[in-house]
């Protein structure tokens, strides 16, 4: 399991590094533009859904009183992931708009 964690967290940075790369780029096409807002639409909606269920988790043991104080502080790279992946997005959406 530790494997597949480090693997996906080398894939994320090897994938920010990409995209800055792309940004930093002034020959870029609008098609290359939404190629990478719909990838990282796609990313930050997955990392969307697992803050999603941590939380409501995390909800669900304050109600039945099985509350473990270390379970959303393990889960802050997920937090971090969500919004470097919702703030990427966010750049290639405006530069796929301001290119039309």
């Amino acid at each position: 399991m530790e494997y597949f964690i480090s693997l996906s967290i080398v894939g994320f940075c090897c994938l920010c590094l990409y995209s800055y790369y792309v940004l930093k780029n002034e020959t870029v096409t609008k098609q290359k533009y939404f190629h990478m807002a719909v990838t990282w639409g796609v990313v930050s909606t997955l990392f969307g859904i697992f803050s999603g269920v941590f939380v409501l988790v995390a909800i669900f043991s304050v109600i039945t009183k099985e509350w473990d104080n270390a379970f959303l502080l393990t889960k802050i790279p997920v937090f971090i992931g969500t919004y470097v992946s919702f703030f990427i997005f966010t750049k290639y959406k405006k530069r796929y708009k301001d290119r039309l």
